[in-house]
């Protein structure tokens, strides 16, 4: 199971592992990603194609497998944006609604009215 070149940009090398169907792909920027269950004329064809980038978009993609390690991190990437967000939201109420608190404690007067 030897690495290949690909004459593309973004797809760098590619391995097929024949006994557990697995192809994994060096993509630029992302590191290796794994696919399973492709099969061994798929896997050819895409060695053999002269545009893997369209090969692979069209009938591999789908099949990628995320690691349990990186779905985590994207998880707690939004989660963290989430509470983010909600904490200024938060304080920019808060703040507004101490704002109001004391101009409307500052108009209170304490003067009777008048008696006729």
């Amino acid at each position: 199971m030897s690495w290949v070149t690909l004459q593309s940009k973004r797809l760098k090398k590619a391995r097929y592992n024949v006994g557990r169907q697995i192809l994994e792909v060096r993509i630029q920027g992302e590191g290796t990603v794994k696919h399973h269950n492709v099969l061994p004329h798929m896997a050819e064809n895409f060695f053999k194609t002269s545009d893997p980038d369209f090969y692979y978009r069209y009938y591999l993609e789908d099949s990628r497998v995320v690691s349990p390690m990186r779905g985590i991190l994207q998880t707690s990437g939004w989660v963290a944006k989430a509470v983010i967000i909600l904490a200024a939201a938060w304080l920019l109420s808060y703040s507004s609604l101490s704002d109001m608190s004391v101009l409307e404690a500052s108009n209170i007067t304490t003067t009777r009215p008048a008696v006729q």
